[in-house]
């Protein structure tokens, strides 16, 4: 399961989303966010969650950040729930949540200024 994040970006990367296997003996697996250098070939697992799932990946306009969907921060029980969350491409580690609402957002997308996520 690949899904890409449109364009290549000024900063060069290209981020997507990619099947990670499930620690222990399982064959369940849970989705990253990985970044590309198409240049070099680098592939760096920015999210690295192994039972956490992130997908719909959407660059800022500048290519600084990266909106994307996610079930962390939720218990076992509401892992259906899906939220947006935003990232600063030099500090993965530390994505900040935009949405709360307990339900399934998705779809994130820029508005031309980059100020302004809207989602689904």
């Amino acid at each position: 399961m690949r899904q890409l994040a449109g364009r290549l970006q000024a900063n060069g990367l290209i981020v997507y989303v990619d099947a990670v296997p499930l620690p222990g003996p399982s064959d369940l697996e849970s989705t990253d966010l990985f970044a590309l250098d198409p240049e070099t070939g680098e592939r760096v697992n920015l999210t690295n969650t192994p039972d956490i799932d992130e997908f719909d990946p959407t660059w800022s306009r500048d290519g600084s950040r990266i909106a994307f969907v996610s079930d962390r921060g939720q218990d076992e029980e509401k892992r259906q729930n899906y939220d947006v969350w935003l990232m600063n491409v030099d500090r993965p580690q530390q994505p900040v949540q935009v949405t709360t609402n307990g339900s399934h957002d998705d779809c994130p997308a820029w508005d031309p200024s980059g100020q302004t996520i809207y989602f689904r």
